[in-house]
């Protein structure tokens, strides 16, 4: 994701206001990488078909406004994500 900084600057803010209100966050500061996720699997297998299509697509480059953050409840009780937002706060 290009530019990450602006991405991993309101990751920061929104970590901090969580601890703010709970006693720990959840996820680790370090480690964290901007990316836009196309696919999950739950399942072995080689990557480099997905890889290769991934780096053949002509795909013009896309932009995204970030207005909003939700605060969720997520799980995987199903094998796969689900969530409940329980706010949205506006940013900017």
């Amino acid at each position: 994701m290009v530019p990450a900084e602006p991405i991993r600057r309101l990751r920061q803010e929104l970590r901090s206001a969580i601890a703010d209100v709970l006693p720990e966050v959840p996820e680790p500061a370090e480690g964290f990488n901007p990316h836009v996720s196309i696919a999950y699997s739950h399942a072995e297998g080689p990557a480099a078909p997905y890889a290769e299509a991934i780096e053949a697509a002509a795909v013009p480059p896309a932009k995204a406004v970030v207005t909003h953050a939700d605060l969720i409840v997520i799980h995987r009780d199903h094998q796969m994500y689900e969530w409940t937002t329980l706010a949205e706060v506006p940013l900017g």
